[in-house]
């Protein structure tokens, strides 16, 4: 019962991590529309009409938004995984506390039981 409980902890911890620290959806979708409209502007540069040029302007200043937003995403990632492994270093110290308590409980349990 006490090893399961501590292995609940763990893996509730590790789900949470992965959470934390995995690639958030919204990062992915920034990473998919730059990808695409660098591929657009790539097309666009090789014509000379007016609207190529209107759309390749408004394509580069979208860019830049994007972009800006993915550095700033990036960097409360960071912030998140950072937050997290202090965290995890808390689970961990909790779980090694709970399991030496549990430890001596059933130690004790056992003491009982031979009197």
């Amino acid at each position: 019962f006490f090893v399961s409980a501590i292995e609940l902890v763990d893996e509730a911890a590790a789900k949470l991590k992965m959470e934390i620290t995995g690639k958030p959806t919204e990062l992915d979708e920034i990473d998919s529309a730059v990808i695409t409209l660098e591929m657009e502007m790539l097309s666009l540069k090789k014509d000379n009409d007016k609207f190529s040029k209107e759309r390749l302007q408004k394509i580069e200043n979208y860019l830049i938004t994007l972009k800006d937003k993915q550095k700033i995403d990036g960097v409360n990632q960071e912030i998140a995984s950072a937050i997290c492994e202090f965290d995890q270093n808390r689970v961990d110290d909790n779980k090694n506390s709970i399991l030496m308590s549990l430890q001596r409980q059933l130690e004790e349990s056992h003491e009982l039981q031979r009197v």
